[in-house]
């Protein structure tokens, strides 16, 4: 079945394939779950207008015991998957509150959020300044508000349905970011040095 939708798919098969796990890929980056299954929709429409998905309909209704285990096999995988990627997004935001913390605990001088001051309106300057405590105090509020589950559900829901196309984009990006890495830390050390010979005579004026 598969081997003739690709060998007789031909040029405008394989261009909507393309099109839609693009469109797929962006709609889980972008946590929009609706857009994602009218994308599915439109595009199975599409394969069945032009005959390409009877095929498949058939072989499904033929096996409907195999079909229902191989939806719930796949939603089983989509919500463990979704648990590892909340795990993920969790620890993101305790980590970016944690160093948030730290920075506002050491700027005050102080080691515990017990002693960071009060209001006061004698303090000219920002509100973290003026009230580190309330605002320290807020930014925390708002990282649980991030993390609730229930402010989540298309976030959740989106890993869970799509977690093919999320799990793809996980890894292209994972390997991107990584290759972009390594040619920076490589090539860091040229660039410092055209830096501090361009600069050495600017110094040399400003001392």
């Amino acid at each position: 079945m598969w081997f003739d939708l690709i060998v007789f798919g031909g040029f405008w098969f394989w261009a909507l394939i393309i099109a839609f796990i693009i469109a797929e890929i962006s709609c889980v980056h972008y946590v929009s779950p609706f857009a994602g299954g009218f994308v599915l929709l439109l595009t199975s429409a599409i394969l069945l207008l032009f005959g390409q998905l009877k095929v498949a309909l058939v072989y499904c209704f033929n096996r409907p015991g195999q079909s229902a285990g191989i939806i719930v096999a796949y939603l089983v995988v989509g919500v463990l998957f979704s648990a590892f990627k909340w795990y993920r997004y969790v620890k993101a935001k305790t980590k970016a509150f944690n160093i948030l913390k730290s920075e506002t605990l050491e700027k005050h001088g102080v080691k515990t959020f017990g002693e960071l001051p009060v209001e006061d309106l004698s303090r000219q300057g920002t509100w973290d300044k003026r009230d580190p405590r309330d605002w320290l105090n807020n930014h925390f509020d708002s990282c649980k508000m991030q993390c609730d589950p229930g402010q989540n559900k298309d976030r959740i829901t989106t890993w869970i349905l799509y977690w093919v196309f999320a799990m793809f984009w996980d890894i292209f990006e994972t390997i991107t970011i990584r290759l972009i890495d390594n040619i920076f830390e490589s090539v860091k050390s040229m660039f410092s040095g055209i830096t501090k010979r361009l600069f050495r005579g600017l110094e040399a004026d400003m001392s």
